[in-house]
């Protein structure tokens, strides 16, 4: 899960940077949500494998 979704949220956080139209605070603001994403399908992830066994 995390090979399918880490990629997907490192692209979107290196779009997010270098996207010249962005304030700084919007960039932080949007990086932390996609970090914050990331985190919460991990988590999701982890829990689904706990209770499979």
């Amino acid at each position: 899960m995390a090979l399918l979704i880490d990629p997907i949220i490192m692209k979107l956080m290196t779009d997010v940077v270098q996207a010249g139209s962005l304030s700084a605070g919007v960039k932080i603001i949007l990086c932390a949500v996609l970090a914050c994403i990331g985190t919460f399908l991990g988590f999701c992830f982890l829990g689904f494998i706990a209770n499979k066994e």
